[in-house]
């Protein structure tokens, strides 16, 4: 369970007052924010322009679209299989479940309706899982790929959409033949929403907890700060 952190105002200063209202609970704060990362989508401009696609998606059905016409380039001059879009599935990845989420708004849908009940099963949510279902029978998408390996096969320009956070770029550099020659081979977009090119983008928020059992407050002050 856990536990209201007790922190001396050195320590609480240097965060903002919205950061600290958001992991409050009933005047006690339940949590410290450690870190957080914006959300885009990534895309190769090889790929694009190799598949005649001159303009962004500006909506969720045409960067589906689109991702279907690049994964019909087939494979690249070493052999090399190109998927139109990436998403993370290897269902023993921590943090794999929240990527669904643009898929559900980009149908309309969501994960909760307005008085904060679970809609999975809306008919919105189930076209969703369908589209996201029929992107991996039709090899749109790589299969039981994990984050890491997902970014790998972006770095080697394979993949012609995906999204992922903003403070992992460095990786895509360090996977590609190119190397940092990479940053230049691609660009990032806002996540499309349903009827527009500008959907609903997200932040991940990291959080560090304490729990009942961590009774040495002086050490975890200390950790803390």
């Amino acid at each position: 369970i856990v536990r209201p952190l007790n922190l001396p105002e050195s320590i609480l200063s240097d965060y903002s007052e919205t950061a600290l209202q958001a992991v409050t609970v009933d005047g006690k704060i339940m949590a410290m924010p450690w870190f957080n990362n914006t959300y885009a989508m990534y895309y190769n401009k090889d790929l694009l322009e190799k598949a005649g696609i001159t303009e962004l998606p500006q909506n969720w059905s045409e960067l589906i679209e689109a991702a279907y016409k690049i994964s019909a380039l087939g494979t690249t001059e070493d052999g090399s299989k190109i998927y139109g879009y990436g998403l993370p599935n290897s269902g023993n990845t921590i943090g794999e479940g929240y990527n669904i989420f643009p898929h559900l708004w980009g149908h309309g849908g969501d994960f909760l309706d307005s008085q904060g009940n679970v809609v999975i099963n809306s008919k919105e949510n189930v076209e969703a899982f369908a589209e996201i279902q029929k992107l991996y029978q039709d090899d749109i998408s790589p299969k039981g790929a994990t984050f890491q390996e997902m970014r790998r096969l972006f770095g080697q320009g394979v993949i012609g959409f995906y999204y992922d956070l903003e403070g992992i770029k460095d990786n895509f550099a360090l996977a590609s033949p190119l190397g940092e020659e990479f940053h230049n081979h691609y660009s990032a977009m806002v996540i499309p929403g349903k009827d527009t090119p500008f959907g609903s983008g997200y932040i991940i928020d990291h959080l560090l907890v304490a729990f009942k059992t961590d009774l040495e407050e002086d050490v975890l002050v200390q950790f803390l700060d």
